[in-house]
């Protein structure tokens, strides 16, 4: 792991951790949605679908959570640009 000095700064932070599963209320708190806009942006095609654990049970990958933030962060930062 790298160490930063002091007087650097992080311009991006990887918040990707590969194969970690987030339960809705974590979703919902990451993405800053409710479970209704969630799941309706799923079935719209704008969500990332979770994946099923069994049968009433269903968790998001963390990493393509984390990249529908950033893509989100990409489009406002693009608007802003103009």
């Amino acid at each position: 792991m790298n160490r930063l000095a002091p007087n650097q700064v992080v311009d991006h932070v990887d918040l990707r951790y590969s194969g970690r599963l987030l339960r809705l209320k974590e979703v919902c708190r990451r993405t800053g949605k409710s479970r209704s806009d969630i799941y309706r942006n799923i079935a719209e095609g704008r969500f990332p679908a979770p994946v099923k654990l069994g049968e009433r049970s269903s968790a998001w990958v963390e990493a393509e959570v984390a990249d529908w933030v950033a893509e989100r962060i990409a489009e406002r930062d693009a608007g802003q640009r103009r």
